[in-house]
């Protein structure tokens, strides 16, 4: 090979580099936290818990996506959002911010006039996985009450939770009423 043909040769590979690390960072770059993710599912559910004792709703939206986020980055990787459904966006994320806001005025008054203490978050359903984040599903939040610290409680307070960039946001909340925790053993 001549000398034009090796400085082809380099040219093309160094080309090649060059490519893949503007993909892989554009890669890394979609699949950062959201802004005000929190850092772990547990540190999730205990601050939702908090949020609902204190009423402190601008605290429960900041755990929960925004409508760019699930507009711009979530929907375009979930299976409704494929051409052949027809689903809008604009319908999807407004049933999800109706409902939500739905259930927070059900579920507020119980917390804030019972005083809990967290004890665990786990999602017990299976993890759904896209291109740029993964989805826990059926999540459940336990706690106990001030009046009765013996007795486990469970919550559907939220049921999904997207996992990004080791960043973790609710979906939506849910209206459910707690339960008495449902053992390992049991299930």
């Amino acid at each position: 090979m001549g000398i034009a043909g090796r400085s082809g040769l380099r040219l093309a590979v160094v080309c090649l580099v060059v490519v893949g690390l503007c993909a892989c960072r554009d890669l890394q770059a979609a699949s950062e936290a959201f802004p005000g993710s929190s850092p772990s599912l547990e540190a999730l559910g205990a601050g939702a818990l908090e949020a609902l004792s204190t009423g402190d709703v601008d605290r429960l939206e900041s755990f929960r996506l925004t409508e760019s986020e699930h507009n711009e980055q979530v929907w375009p990787e979930l299976p409704a959002a494929a051409p052949e459904v027809h689903f809008p966006v604009e319908l999807a994320w407004a049933n999800i911010d109706t409902r939500d806001r739905a259930a927070l005025v059900r579920i507020l008054p119980f917390y804030r006039s019972n005083a809990t203490t967290y004890r665990a978050t786990e999602c017990r359903g299976d993890v759904q996985r896209f291109e740029t984040f993964s989805v826990l599903t059926d999540c459940w939040v336990m706690f106990t009450l001030a009046d009765d610290s013996s007795r486990i409680l469970e919550a559907q307070i939220f049921k999904d939770v997207i996992v990004r960039g080791g960043g973790h946001k609710i979906f939506r909340y849910y209206d459910e009423n707690p339960r008495n925790h449902v053992h390992a053993e049991a299930d």
